[in-house]
């Protein structure tokens, strides 16, 4: 399994385990006596209990892949206050239904938010991809004569077109590459 799949897998796990998380602490909190039950705190408790395994794991997940410049590492943190002040609104204004509901609504908002706008910031811009493409384009070789992608073929004969070069007349003929590369 490749690692995008891998962290593509751990994404679409991560809702459910913060759902159990979620259901854990609450359980905990009020057995526990620490608030009575049905109070608002702790549901906001749990919440930000909740947002912090969240943020975490998300976090852990994506911290390779994603460059992290000063400007994104700003537009997180940003993107959490924005997310927290929507959902404060949203749970207020459910709130009037019933207080511990407003409480849920809202901490389940500021988790959703959050990780819809750091998908946005978190990918990569046209600069970042240009560059991590023509890195990657130095390493790959292929067919001079049908542009197949040879990486990792243990054959002589491609599959694709049929042509076979040895590996002197295979290197010489990729695009941007300098005679003199070739000789050392």
């Amino acid at each position: 399994m490749s690692r995008l799949l891998s962290r593509i897998m751990l994404a679409l796990l991560m809702l459910p385990m913060a759902s159990v998380v979620y259901m854990v602490v609450i359980f905990t909190i009020h057995e526990s006596r620490i608030f009575r039950r049905g109070d608002v705190m702790s549901f906001i408790v749990t919440d930000m209990i909740a947002a912090a395994f969240v943020a975490g794991y998300w976090t852990l997940i994506w911290r390779k892949p994603v460059r992290w410049t000063q400007k994104r590492i700003k537009l997180t943190l940003l993107a959490a206050v924005l997310a927290i002040i929507i959902a404060v609104c949203i749970g207020s204004m459910m709130s009037f239904v019933d207080d511990t509901f407003g409480a849920f609504i809202g901490g389940a908002t500021a988790i959703l938010l959050w990780l819809m706008f750091t998908v946005f910031i978190w990918r990569e811009s046209k600069e970042e991809r240009a560059a991590r493409i023509s890195i990657s384009e130095l390493q790959v070789v292929v067919c001079p004569d049908c542009g197949y992608n040879l990486t990792g073929l243990r054959q002589t004969t491609y599959p694709e077109c049929g042509s076979s070069y040895t590996i002197n007349e295979l290197l010489a003929s990729q695009p941007g590459r300098e005679s003199i590369e070739i000789e050392h």
